[in-house]
């Protein structure tokens, strides 16, 4: 796993954001597959499209990102503060977001099939029409949380704290 620079992950980013709001070929999709991002601060980043698969995001500090749609198949999370991150239709399954903070987070249609969600913070999350199939969820708060026409056939709800 390589680690970056705080000027390559900037220079990345910014390519990144010059592909999203480009209509020609200006900029380019960020490609951070298998990057030691570990403790990173994405305050806010707008990663929507990006491609993080097998990336290491420990507690990296995620809160407000934009990450609609990204590629995030087994990346690691645990820990990660993902509060009010858009991960909406992201792709997610076999990701570790064990211990995760998610509270006030948009998941909904998100594929988050066999993810490790253990002891994860759910709190006012939205997980409409989420694929949680197979997916370790023993122990996570999902107090207030919309899991509406969510898919959750083989997960582990061992444990799961739900409120109202």
């Amino acid at each position: 796993m390589r680690k970056i620079s705080k000027e390559e992950l900037a220079s990345i980013l910014a390519n990144h954001k010059l592909w999203l709001e480009s209509k020609s070929a200006e900029g380019r999709a960020a490609s951070l597959s298998g990057f030691d991002l570990r403790g990173v601060d994405l305050y806010n980043a707008d990663l929507r499209f990006a491609d993080l698969r097998g990336a290491d995001l420990r507690d990296a500090d995620l809160r407000g990102a934009r990450l609609n749609e990204a590629w995030m198949n087994g990346v690691e999370l645990s820990l990660a503060n993902l509060r009010d991150a858009d991960l909406r239709g992201a792709h997610l399954n076999g990701a570790d977001l064990n211990g995760a903070d998610l509270m006030y987070a948009k998941l909904g249609n998100a594929d988050l099939r066999g993810a490790d969600l253990a002891a994860a913070d759910f709190l006012f999350t939205e997980l409409q029409g989420t694929n949680l199939n197979g997916a370790a969820l023993n122990g996570a708060a999902l107090h207030w949380s919309d899991l509406s026409k969510a898919s959750l056939q083989g997960a582990d709800l061992s444990g799961v704290r739900r409120g109202a």
